[in-house]
Order: structure tokens, then sequence, then C-alpha cells
């Protein structure tokens, strides 16, 4: 019987842990074969989803762990590099000297990440835009706003607000807390949620959603949009095919990156 997708990256996840588990970081085909009591051939498949993601590195019959993230679980390496697959391909979006809204998220900010050789005219309250190197080229604009306690890397309030207001985009790029057809795009933060449906009001372009799996069919508290304000969605390969019809079904274009 076919695996779903939560088996497979429960596979995938647990092959990781067992590669990290071993003296060397490093594991043969067989013996994870039967560790899971599956077949050599589905193991080289996972083997390969794992090192087209960055994770691993194949060698004759085995595999070894290439990340020297220690600090992350088999789990936070696997959304990660699946968020940077995400990244990469919102960026593919943006065209030279486009205006771009950019919000607080992670991941639609690691666009930028893939767009050094592009200038833009980028708006954005993340304040972890300073982390990143930008085309010289580029104009880069931090909102005005405040800092609330629990979230230290984002701009939010009115002077955000008034930052943006009257400022419109060709292309805005917003990450989510949780999104599903029923509630549409939510975020934890109210302050956040008013700011991000400012960036999408005032978008004249593209309205491109990043978000993994893990967001799908998962609400939170303060409602920024109905899925069908979004034009593109841009998710990983683990997005369930059902999933992924149910969204498309209101309109918007479905990416699995």
């Amino acid at each position: 019987m076919r695996s779903t997708n939560e088996e497979l990256q429960s596979r995938r996840n647990n092959i990781l842990k067992l590669i990290k588990q071993t003296e060397n970081n490093s594991i043969g085909v067989d013996e994870i074969a039967q560790s899971f009591n599956v077949s050599t051939m589905t193991v080289r498949r996972d083997l390969d989803e794992l090192e087209d993601l960055k994770l691993i590195e194949r060698f004759h019959g085995g595999a070894r762990l290439v990340s020297n993230e220690d600090h992350l679980d088999a789990d936070e390496h696997m959304l990660r590099n699946l968020n940077n697959s995400i990244s990469e391909k919102a960026a593919e979006f943006i065209k030279e000297n486009e205006t771009i809204f950019i919000n607080s998220s992670s991941t639609a900010l690691h666009t930028l990440a893939y767009l050094t050789d592009t200038p833009i005219n980028l708006f954005t309250n993340n304040l972890k835009i300073l982390n990143y190197q930008n085309n010289p080229s580029s104009n880069i604009l931090v909102t005005g706003g405040e800092i609330r306690p629990n979230r230290q890397n984002a701009l939010v309030g009115n002077g955000a607000i008034r930052s943006i207001e009257g400022i419109y985009s060709s292309v805005t790029i917003i990450g989510c807390s949780g999104l599903s057809v029923s509630s549409g795009i939510s975020t934890n933060n109210l302050h956040e949620a008013t700011l991000n449906h400012l960036y999408l009001k005032n978008s004249n372009g593209l309205k491109i959603l990043v978000a993994n799996h893990t967001k799908i069919n998962h609400n939170t508290n303060f409602h920024v949009c109905d899925i069908n304000e979004i034009d593109i969605f841009i998710t990983d390969r683990y997005a369930s095919s059902q999933n992924i019809r149910e969204i498309e079904s209101y309109g918007v274009t479905v990416i699995q990156a």
C-alpha cells in the first residue's frame, strides 16, 4: 500500500535521527532497510529526497549527514530545508526594481537570500533584514513602529501602519501561523494581522503566501484574509493532494517547492 505524505515524512525524519545516532554520522542502505522493514529501493528514494533537501550526502551503498547544526533535531532540520526551498521558489516571482512587501515571516524574508543579484525596492517590518546581504542597488525601507515583548524581531503598531499607507507593492510575500479554506489565513498576533492585511490591501500585483505543510488546516487567533485573496500559495512537497485541491478550488495557484 502506498505511503501517505505524513508517513513518508515521518520515516525520512526517523532515517535522519538514525544517521545522527551512528558513530560517524553515516549508515548503509541495507541497515536502514532492515531498521524500517522496507525495501532498499524505498530507502534509496528516501535518501534521494533527503539529499535534495541538502540534509545528507550519498555515497555508494549509503549516506552521511552533512548538516553541522547539531542543536537542531531531525524534524527541525527537515522544516528548515523545506522552508528554504519555499523561499527560493518565491524569489522566482520577483523582477528587477519591483517594489516588494515582506512581513515578519522568516520564510518570506529568506526570499532575499536568493535575490542578491536582483535590485529591488523592499518595505518590511521584519528586523531580521539586518542579517541579510542585499543587492547594492536595492532600496531597503524598514517600517517605523514598536517592538512588542513577545515579538522582538518585528515592528508593529501605528508607526508601522503609517509607514505603509500610501505605498503600493508589485509583489507581496507573507507568511502565516495557519491557514485553512474555512477560516482563511491567520496569525498569532493581533498587531501583525492588521499590518499583514494592509500589505495585501496595498498590493497592485501578486499576493504570495509562503508556508510549509504544518501550517495547513491549522487555525490561529487573528484573521488576516480569506484564502481566495491570495494569488499564489507556495508550500512544500509534503502538503497533501486533498488539501491542495481544496485550496486550488478557491482560485489559488498552489506550487509545491
